[in-house]
C-alpha cells in the first residue's frame, strides 16, 4: 500500500504496475508453498492449537477445506494494498462487506444447517472466492477506464496492475 502510495504520487504508474505484479507473483509463489506444507503437515500443525483429539480432527479437516483456497485471498490481499495505495478505499470495503456479510455469514447459516460444520468451512471458502471475483472485476475495470478526476488526473496515474503496455496508462 505504502509503495503504492508513493510512486502514485510521484506519477511512476509503471512502477506500481510492475510492482503490484511482483507482488501478486511472490504472493503466490509463498501461499503455494505454505499451503502444501500446511496440507502434508496439517496433523502436527492442527495439535499445536490443542491436546483434544475433536479439536485437532476438526483443525485438520479445517486445514483441508481451506488451504487450497488461500491464494484467493492472498489475490484479493494484494490487490486490496494497491487499491488502498490509489486512494480507493472503497473496493475493499464493499468487497469485505459483500465477502462476509453477503455471503460468508448466510451461506454459513445455511450450510452449517445443511452439512454441519463442514458447511462453515466450504462458507469461508466461497465468501474468499466471492470476494476476489468481486476485487477482479473492479481491478479490469479500473484498468481499462481513464481516469475520473481528482487524484488519478493530477498525478497521470492511469493504469491499474492488469494493464498491459499498449493501454493507455503508459501515455
Amino acid at each position: 500500500m505504502v509503495f503504492t502510495a508513493q510512486n502514485t504520487g510521484a506519477g511512476q504508474a509503471a512502477r506500481v504496475r510492475d510492482g503490484v505484479r511482483h507482488s501478486v507473483w511472490l504472493g503466490v509463489a509463498l501461499t503455494a508453498v505454505v499451503s502444501l506444507l500446511l496440507l502434508t503437515e496439517r496433523g502436527p500443525v492442527a495439535a499445536l492449537f490443542s491436546g483434544s483429539d475433536e479439536t485437532r480432527l476438526i483443525t485438520e479437516r479445517y486445514i483441508l477445506i481451506t488451504a487450497p483456497f488461500f491464494l484467493c485471498y492472498t489475490l484479493t490481499v494484494v490487490l486490496h494494498g494497491w487499491f488502498n495505495g490509489i486512494a480507493r478505499t472503497v473496493v475493499p470495503l464493499v468487497c469485505t462487506v459483500l465477502s462476509l456479510g453477503v455471503v460468508r455469514l448466510p451461506l454459513s447459516y445455511g450450510l452449517g444447517h445443511a452439512r454441519g460444520i463442514d458447511g462453515v468451512m466450504w462458507a469461508t471458502v466461497i465468501g474468499w472466492a466471492a470476494g476476489l471475483v468481486y476485487t477482479l472485476l473492479a481491478a479490469a475495470r479500473r484498468a481499462g477506464s481513464p481516469p475520473q478526476g481528482g487524484h488519478d488526473r493530477d498525478h497521470d496515474i492511469k493504469a491499474g496492475p492488469m494493464a498491459t503496455s499498449d493501454n493507455w496508462g503508459d501515455r
